[in-house]
């Protein structure tokens, strides 16, 4: 007897792929030519002192090799522990060609920050990373006074 290869119901959708996932402070999108303008992609977070609330954001991630019924979660954790400060899913219903790329922008609200050190952006799908982009919360506060002592 042969062996069907290959038949829809049997296979298992892929990953999906990320491209871009990044933090900054605002994405403009041009209706006219269809682009988006990122400003303020970051890196380095320095505020005036913590813990302190920082924001509000933008998550812009794209994504492509999705398929309908898929979900990615996105979520802000602290590099040490992986505590999320923030975490949200995005489930995909679009039944259209999986190899398209797929942008999500999300606005991230203002959140405390208590402690400095190194934070994660992460997208995620059912737990197998898709993407990651570290990010440095400096305090401030704390180096100005290190600066005085002197």
């Amino acid at each position: 007897m042969a062996k069907q290869r290959g038949r829809k119901k049997d296979r298992v959708p892929e990953t999906p792929t990320c491209n871009c996932l990044v933090l900054c402070d605002d994405v403009v999108i041009s209706h006219a030519k269809g682009k988006h303008t990122l400003y303020g992609i970051i890196g380095n977070i320095a505020p005036p002192s913590l813990p302190h609330i920082i924001g509000p954001f933008v998550a812009y991630i794209q994504i492509s090799n999705i398929y309908a019924q898929q979900r990615v979660t996105v979520s802000f954790e602290t590099g040490d522990a992986g505590e999320p400060q923030w975490e949200f899913a995005a489930e995909f219903v679009s039944r259209s060609d999986p190899l398209q790329v797929h942008t999500l922008v999300a606005r991230i609200p203002p959140f405390l920050i208590e402690k400095p050190g190194r934070y994660i952006l992460r997208a995620n799908h059912e737990g197998i990373p898709l993407a990651q982009t570290p990010i440095t919360i400096h305090d401030r506060g704390a180096r100005e006074q290190d600066h005085d002592h002197h």
